[in-house]
């Protein structure tokens, strides 16, 4: 079924969310029975995989004056792809965690002081 294969090619192969591939299918003229069993065909654990996928890699790119700034702008690129909200929220802080995480792992060491004990 091509809306089926569509739908999950757009997914896995292009980091498009759900509601993006319904839209995509409708401008394709794609009935409407046909495009509800493409998007219910969707595995939701790769829908999820895609979504974090995404925004790992547009994390380093998206600027903001404060974490919570980014967390924003990075979520809206998210729902703008088509990502269902709790999937583009787990995403988001996801990968705000990873770079706070990788942050830490490449913070330099603190300069080792002697302890006076000779």
């Amino acid at each position: 079924m091509f809306a089926q294969r569509f739908a999950e090619q757009r997914v896995s192969g292009q980091k498009k969310g759900s509601r993006l591939v319904r839209q995509e299918l409708m401008q394709r003229g794609v009935d409407k029975r046909e495009i509800d069993e493409a998007i219910k065909g969707i595995d939701e654990d790769a829908e999820r995989s895609a979504a974090l996928a995404l925004a790992l890699k547009r994390w380093p790119s998206v600027k903001g004056k404060s974490e919570r700034e980014r967390q924003m702008k990075l979520m809206n690129i998210l729902l703008r792809r088509g990502f269902p909200g709790a999937a583009a929220r787990e995403a988001v802080r996801k990968a705000s965690e990873a770079a706070a995480d990788a942050e830490e792992w490449d913070a330099p060491e603190e300069p080792y002081e002697e302890d006076g004990l000779d």
